[in-house]
């Protein structure tokens, strides 16, 4: 997946799209297939594949909790931007609630280990 992940960084698309969907295909875990498919669905989505980019992108964000299903909800809020749905890709890029804590609550909790 690596590769896959790396060919896309330096703009070959094309190798990153059949390296990533061989990852996807030959994973041994769902977490590994899950992980794969968002990669893929990066790839697409780069590639201006969009059909594609939501089918991937879609299966990892309906298996995926916590940051990596925000990851993809980022991409899938990129998906949305392009499609000029701007409705779709605000609600998908809201910050997780965790998120959203004020900064003096996050000061108050980080002074009290250092007490």
């Amino acid at each position: 997946m690596q590769r896959g992940v790396e060919a896309r960084a330096a703009g070959a698309l094309l190798e990153s799209i059949d390296r990533l969907t061989v990852a996807r295909n030959s994973a041994t875990s769902e977490n590994d297939r899950l992980l794969a498919s968002a990669a893929l669905g990066a790839s697409f989505l780069q590639a201006q594949r969009l059909q594609e980019a939501e089918q991937a992108l879609g299966e990892a964000y309906a298996g995926m909790v916590g940051v990596d299903k925000g990851r993809v909800a980022n991409d899938l809020g990129n998906l949305a931007f392009a499609r000029k749905d701007s409705a779709r890709a605000k609600e998908l890029n809201k910050p997780a609630p965790w998120a959203t804590l004020k900064l003096n609550s996050i000061w108050s909790l980080a002074s009290m280990w250092r007490a």
